[in-house]
């Protein structure tokens, strides 16, 4: 029943938190990446954004596995 409940709070933090933030950071990745070839101080930047693009990702596996949020 726990896993159960876990999986629909991280669909929901999916919905309506990673995809928002991830389609709103997604756009600043794609124009500050390729300056990571001839800057390498705004490596640590774009490696952040990526992350934040990748959130979603990290819901819907958190949502598949039922895990919990402080685990």
């Amino acid at each position: 029943m726990r896993k159960c409940l876990w999986t629909i709070f991280w669909i929901v933090v999916l919905i309506f938190v990673a995809y928002p933030i991830a389609f709103f950071f997604a756009e600043f990745y794609v124009l500050l990446c390729p300056l990571q070839g001839c800057c390498d101080g705004c490596t640590g930047l774009v490696e952040f954004l990526l992350k934040l693009t990748q959130l979603p990702l990290a819901c819907a596996r958190n949502a598949a596995s039922g895990k919990s949020l402080c685990s």
